[in-house]
């Protein structure tokens, strides 16, 4: 992650909301219910 510690001298509150969004993207899974039309 070597982008992210370079953003993170930059702007370490925006480096620290990309982490947190890499983890959940990494950790969790979203279902979408999805509409079926037949």
């Amino acid at each position: 992650m070597h982008h992210i510690e370079h953003i993170e001298k930059i702007d370490p509150e925006i480096a620290n909301a990309m982490k947190n969004e890499l983890n959940r993207q990494k950790n969790y899974v979203n279902l979408i219910a999805s509409e079926t039309y037949a």
